[in-house]
């Protein structure tokens, strides 16, 4: 009859037909066998947690080069798209291209917070921006038309109205939107639209960025039914962006003005050393503060 020492009931101690003593000389003469099979078990869970973890980060690599290829073919249609425009193949490549360089920059600027889809629908505007945590979404349309009609703001409303869009973005690039923007460089801002007229990017992007902001603000207020501060609350938050965006604006025009001072100086200087004698290896290296568009082939950037 085996003792019982233990409070495992699998354990061999219960088994009545293994005497105790005989178990306990068992395990003496063959410690060494048993302390391996143990520490090949312990290294196999061990193996077994390393395999996960290299799995899961292999997904990660996965994913990380699917976007990445994802990218790369976005970029390669951007780019056929420009050769088209550029070589005058049709019309239609301008605004293509345009519209599928939008959807890049807006995934790339707000990709983590939304679903950017540029796909071509009638009457759904450019691009439907989609919040991923709210599953709201916003409706983006680019005019690049040297003058605007009642026609296409009344469309966009239409449009964002029909389509249930929480909010809507309405860019011109080429000239201003009657009613809502005169002035280049500027937006105004309604319930939940915003009207930009400007070509620049980063001015389009502050601003885009802010509203973004607010309908979210806003639509989180929105579904809290029990809050009637709602519209007291959108104000506070519509006067704060304002002066954001107002600031960011101004900061940025002077950063512009800065650098075309500084572009002055530099053509300036190089022209004067130049003038003076100054052999031509002593600028080989110079940061010219010009877009690489201005300096092609052989063309100097500064037209020496």
């Amino acid at each position: 009859m085996s003792i019982h020492t233990c409070a495992n009931d699998e354990c061999l101690c219960y088994d009545d037909t293994i005497l105790h003593s005989e178990l306990v000389d068992f395990v003496k003469r063959h410690k060494r066998e048993i302390l391996g099979i143990l520490k090949i078990d312990g290294e196999n869970k061990q193996t077994h947690q390393q395999i996960e973890l290299l799995n899961a980060k292999l997904e990660q690599t996965v994913i990380r080069l699917q976007a990445k290829d994802v990218e790369m073919r976005q970029l390669q249609q951007c780019l056929e798209l420009k050769e088209k425009e550029q070589s005058g193949s049709h019309s239609m490549y301008k605004g293509e291209f345009r519209e599928f360089r939008q959807e890049i920059l807006m995934g790339n600027l707000f990709g983590d917070k939304y679903v950017i889809d540029g796909t071509k629908y009638m009457h759904k505007m450019d691009i439907r921006m989609t919040n991923k945590e709210l599953e709201y979404t916003i409706g983006i349309e680019t005019k690049e038309k040297k003058s605007l009609t009642l026609l296409d703001i009344n469309k966009f409303r239409t449009d964002r109205l029909n389509n249930k869009y929480w909010g809507g973005i309405f860019v011109s690039t080429e000239c201003g939107v009657k009613g809502f923007v005169k002035e280049k460089n500027t937006y105004k801002l309604t319930d939940n639209e915003i009207y930009i007229y400007s070509n620049d990017a980063n001015i389009i992007g502050i601003a885009i960025g802010c509203f973004l902001h607010m309908m979210e603000e806003k639509y989180r207020k929105h579904i809290e039914l029990d809050n009637t501060d709602t519209d007291a609350e959108y104000v506070k938050l519509e006067d704060k962006h304002n002066k954001v965006i107002e600031h960011c604006v101004v900061f940025y025009k002077k950063w512009a003005a800065m650098k075309k001072v500084h572009l002055d100086f530099d053509k300036q200087m190089l022209i004067s050393l130049r003038d003076m004698g100054v052999p031509d290896n002593l600028f080989n290296g110079h940061l010219f503060l010009l877009p690489k568009s201005k300096c092609r082939g052989t063309k100097h950037p500064y037209n020496m």
